[in-house]
C-alpha cells in the first residue's frame, strides 16, 4: 500500500461509522445522566435534560460537518405528558429538502431525510420562551446578551407518528446554525425549565447556540 493510499484510507469517518459513534455517545450520555435524575428531584431531572440536549446539539454539529450535509434538530413540547420530545434528522443528499418546499410537513424517514435519533425524551421538562429567562433581578441567568438572538421557531415542519414538530434549529455543512426562515442567526437561545415548578423561570437553564460556529454553551444559576 502506498503512502497516498494509506493517507486516503484515514481521511475520515464513513456515515455508518459516525452514526455508530453518535449512538455510543448517546448511550454514554444516557447512562451518565441517569444518576442526575434522582438527585434533587425536579432540579436533577432538569440537569439531565440540559445534558442530553447539549450532547444532542454537539452530535448534530459533528454529523453536519463530517458528512457535509444538513442536520435538523426538532423540538416538540408535550404539556400533557410534562415532557419535550426531540428528533434529529439529516439530509441524505447534502441538499436542504425544505428549500422551495410547501408548508406540508416532511416525514422523518423519507427519500430525502434519514433519522440520526428517532426520539429523545426530556422528562419533567418544558420549553420556555426566551423572554421567560430572567436577565436581571434575584433569579437572573448571567449570560452574554448578543444583539441578535432567536427563539426556537421555524418554517420547517417534520412529521413522525402523527406528531408534527415545528420548532427546530438547522446545522449547515459548515457547522453554522440558523432558524428558518432566516438564513442567518447570531445566537439561538433554548430555555428549559422544570415542568412541575410553580415558577419554572426561577429554575430555568439557557442553552446558547452560536450561529457562526454551531457551538453550544450552557448557563444556569
Amino acid at each position: 500500500m502506498t503512502h497516498d493510499s494509506r493517507r486516503a484510507s484515514r481521511k475520515g469517518f464513513s456515515l455508518v461509522e459516525l452514526l455508530t459513534v453518535i449512538t455510543i455517545i448517546s448511550l454514554v450520555t444516557a447512562l451518565s445522566v441517569q444518576g442526575l435524575a434522582g438527585v434533587g428531584g425536579s432540579a436533577g431531572r432538569l440537569r439531565q435534560s440540559v445534558t442530553q440536549t447539549a450532547s444532542l446539539l454537539s452530535q448534530a454539529r459533528m454529523l453536519a460537518i463530517s458528512q457535509n450535509t444538513y442536520v435538523y434538530v426538532f423540538f416538540q413540547p408535550d404539556q400533557a405528558r410534562r415532557r419535550v420530545d426531540v428528533m434529529m434528522v439529516y439530509s441524505r443528499t447534502g441538499i436542504n429538502p425544505w428549500r422551495g418546499a410547501s408548508a406540508t410537513p416532511l416525514p422523518a424517514a423519507s427519500g430525502d431525510l434519514a433519522p440520526a435519533h428517532l426520539l429523545v425524551t426530556l422528562e419533567d421538562t418544558q420549553l420556555l420562551e426566551r423572554s421567560a429567562a430572567p436577565t436581571q433581578g434575584d433569579f437572573a441567568i448571567v449570560r452574554p446578551q448578543p444583539a441578535f438572538v432567536m427563539d426556537l421557531s421555524s418554517s420547517y415542519q417534520l412529521s413522525h407518528q402523527n406528531t408534527v414538530y415545528g420548532k427546530s434549529v438547522v446545522f449547515r455543512p459548515t457547522g453554522e446554525v440558523y432558524v428558518p426562515p432566516l438564513s442567518y442567526t447570531g445566537v439561538v437561545e433554548l430555555v428549559l425549565g422544570p415542568a412541575t415548578a410553580e415558577i419554572p423561570e426561577q429554575s430555568a437553564a439557557v442553552l446558547q447556540i452560536v450561529g457562526a460556529t454551531g457551538q453550544t454553551r450552557v448557563y444556569q444559576r
